[in-house]
């Protein structure tokens, strides 16, 4: 599982580089599969380039609350988001 990844920038070469030395660590384990969750589009454009299967589950939403009316009004844009399974419970789950 790629649980969290950061880039600055989100500079695609990166997150190329990033995934592959990710793909390469879970072949040499033997692992069937590389999960990635959430990340914002520009993280997932990169990561789709390698034609991943994909497929759609039902996820929680990420709730928040603040009582700053300039941040609240900042965190209701999706691109204030950078989630990943560190911001819940994921990487609990087995």
């Amino acid at each position: 599982m790629i649980a969290d990844l950061l880039a600055k920038d989100d500079d695609a070469e990166i997150v190329r580089a990033l995934f592959a030395a990710s793909f390469e660590i879970a072949r040499r384990a033997k692992s069937d599969i590389l999960e990635v969750i959430g990340f914002p589009s520009e993280i997932r454009k990169v990561l789709t380039e390698s034609k991943p299967y994909v497929r759609r589950l039902p996820a929680y939403p990420f709730y928040y609350r603040t009582g700053d009316p300039v941040l609240q009004q900042s965190l209701a844009e999706p691109a204030a988001w950078y989630a990943c399974a560190y911001d819940g419970d994921r990487t609990l789950m087995p």
